[in-house]
């Protein structure tokens, strides 16, 4: 017994019962929620925000990238001076990288092939998600149905053929052997259904 309430205890979070007594009701199954409802209470899981921050990293990525297609173009000025002939010289200087677009594509290609990667794991992290609840939606739902359905149509009908065969035996129609095997669903030779 002990070992049932420390299972219902770590259901609800907890280490150690702080209860003795649970009372409820099997047939209470709660309140039903659609299931676009729950399916858009799991797009705010944490495991979508990180994605999402993931994709924020990867579009800077993008953004630097080509950023490193434009040629950066240096120039330099200064003064020179050669001591051998006594002179000074104004010295001025400019460098272009040449072909600058050609060798950051594929840094930007790189970029953006990491940032379709998170937009594909996303989207397959929120299908198997959508399957994950829609099977477990339609699992309660049918359970939901089958415990209702048990509950006032079959077995009444049950309790009823079992009142049944119980005043049958007391009248003498039926024999011990008889009762047992009509209570515990057992048909003997010779009986039509």
């Amino acid at each position: 017994m002990h070992a049932h309430k420390m299972a219902l205890a770590n259901l609800w979070g907890e280490m150690l019962p702080q209860f003795n007594n649970v009372a409820g009701s099997l047939f209470d199954y709660g309140s039903s929620r659609s299931f676009e409802s729950l399916f858009e209470r799991v797009k705010n899981n944490p495991s979508l925000a990180f994605f999402a921050a993931e994709t924020r990293l990867k579009e800077s990525e993008i953004r630097l990238a080509k950023t490193q297609q434009q040629a950066d173009i240096d120039w330099s000025v200064g003064i020179r001076r050669n001591a051998d002939i006594d002179e000074s010289a104004l010295v001025a200087g400019f460098s272009v990288p040449l072909f600058a677009e050609k060798r950051a594509e594929s840094a930007v290609k790189s970029a953006l092939a990491a940032r379709n990667e998170i937009t594909f794991r996303q989207q397959d992290f929120l299908l198997r998600i959508h399957t994950q609840l829609y099977q477990a939606y339609t699992a309660r739902e049918q359970a939901i149905t089958s415990a209702t359905t048990l509950r006032q149509s079959i077995i009444p009908q049950l309790a009823d053929a079992l009142t049944q065969t119980k005043t049958a035996y007391q009248r003498g129609l039926y024999s011990y052997l008889d009762l047992m095997g009509r209570a515990q669903g057992v048909s003997f030779p010779g009986e039509s259904g």
